[in-house]
């Protein structure tokens, strides 16, 4: 896990650092799951961090857009 106040380069749009995370799973079978300030957030508001961890594991997994699962998980 990376721990990151203001996310990663390229989020939303599978550019930069976002999209060597995705090369490094198809790659090695390691997912990197980044933290950022506003899922601490969603977190102090009573988001379940299992969730939110399990929600950034399938988008990296599946290879999807952030809102598909974010949405189906009530995030």
């Amino acid at each position: 896990m990376i721990f990151s106040k203001n996310g990663i380069t390229g989020e939303d749009k599978q550019a930069h650092a976002e999209r060597e995370l995705l090369k490094i799973f198809q790659h090695d079978d390691l997912t990197i799951l980044v933290i950022s300030q506003s899922d601490i957030k969603q977190l102090a508001g009573g988001a379940n961090f299992l969730v939110r961890l399990r929600t950034k594991y399938e988008q990296t997994r599946l290879d999807l857009p952030k809102t598909a699962l974010e949405v189906d998980n009530g995030s």
